[in-house]
């Protein structure tokens, strides 16, 4: 029986690319992006974040606290089967000649008609969300008040989210379902995209309560809601063969953990939240052959690296390295992963490990 009746690859997409520091159309995404997350993987370059609810070409760099860079150095347009670049500033950290570059898009989609109840003090001003794919773009202004509710748009609880406020350099903001106990125990640490620090106990960063299916509840810390400030948030929820949201322990050994998660994941972004380690994202569009899968990361300017962590398989992925970045024993770990294909799609086709 299929898990879904859509295909994952029609709400998330990655693209390879080469920068040629002039108009740059990147096609071949599939869909308009909501959002695209760019890196270079060839250079040291930081990593970028563009979304359509930006009124000017700005890009959020992931890897600092930097307010939104209102230029438009490399970049110029989200469009209906990808995106377009510039070669503004020298193509800027997206779009630099003969660079080589991965773009990771998410589709949205609904702008009008976001769902509120009797408990919603913050409603978004502008929002691109998708209810099948469970992704949602939302922008707000800040009240200062522990306690806000913030309408999401996704119709269930999300399982992680990222906040950066766009007037500010307040740090990028990071909730995830399983960095504690439970839901409620994890709206009561605070992470932190832009560095590689640990959770972080923080009461007020969402006031110690987890979502629930229409709102978002915020404290009061400037990371996402300040008196006035305005922020974006990116909001996810697991569908079941499309993208998981969960957590391992770590052993210390090559032979490590498997994990399932019932596709072969397109994207996968993995963080340990018990210690001080980077954010590691794996895409399958740039990795080598198993087990050397290439990974970038989320925090830092390092070009693509080959370390050989991981295999990336048709139903999870597989821990095949003891460093303590990716595999501490008795670590915790989190995760957030996006699939290529479900393990059996609607047509009745299996996914394919490679």
């Amino acid at each position: 029986m299929a898990y879904i009746s859509f295909k994952p690859i029609d709400y998330y997409n990655s693209t390879l690319y080469t920068g040629n520091a002039t108009t740059n159309a990147i096609t071949g995404v599939g869909f308009a992006p909501a959002f695209t997350w760019f890196k270079s993987r060839s250079n040291t370059n930081s990593p970028n974040i563009f979304d359509v609810l930006r009124g000017t070409y700005s890009v959020a760099t992931s890897d600092t606290s930097a307010q939104y860079n209102a230029g438009s150095d490399g970049f110029t347009s989200l469009d209906s089967d990808g995106f377009t670049l510039n070669g503004s500033g020298g193509g800027g950290s997206l779009n630099v000649s003969g660079y080589t570059y991965t773009g990771m898009s998410w589709k949205g989609g609904t702008t009008s008609g976001i769902t509120t109840n009797g408990s919603t003090t913050i409603t978004p001003s502008s929002y691109s969300f998708d209810a099948t794919s469970k992704c949602s773009v939302i922008r707000y202004t800040g009240n200062g008040t522990a306690g806000a509710k913030l309408a999401h748009g996704l119709g269930v609880a999300p399982e992680f989210i990222l906040y950066k406020r766009t007037d500010g350099t307040d740090a990028w903001g990071a909730y995830h379902h399983s960095v504690g106990t439970s839901a409620t125990d994890s709206a009561g640490y605070k992470m932190c995209l832009n560095t590689n620090a640990a959770r972080n106990d923080d009461d007020a960063f969402m006031d110690d309560t987890a979502p629930d299916a229409t709102n978002i509840t915020l404290g009061y810390t400037g990371i996402l809601n300040t008196n006035t400030g305005t922020y974006n948030a990116w909001c996810f929820a697991g569908v079941r063969g499309a993208s998981k949201f969960g957590s391992f322990t770590g052993n210390g050994n090559v032979d490590g953990s498997f994990i399932y998660t019932g596709f072969r994941p397109a994207f996968l972004m993995i963080k340990c939240s018990s210690a001080t380690e980077n954010w590691y994202i794996f895409n399958s569009k740039t990795a080598g052959y198993n087990f050397a899968n290439y990974s970038i990361k989320a925090n830092d300017t390092d070009a693509q690296a080959t370390s050989t962590y991981l295999e990336l398989e048709a139903n999870g992925f597989k821990i095949r390295n003891a460093a303590g970045d990716i595999n501490a024993n008795a670590a915790k770990f989190i995760y957030m992963a996006f699939a290529n294909n479900p393990l059996i799609g609607s047509g009745g086709t299996p996914a394919l490990a490679r």
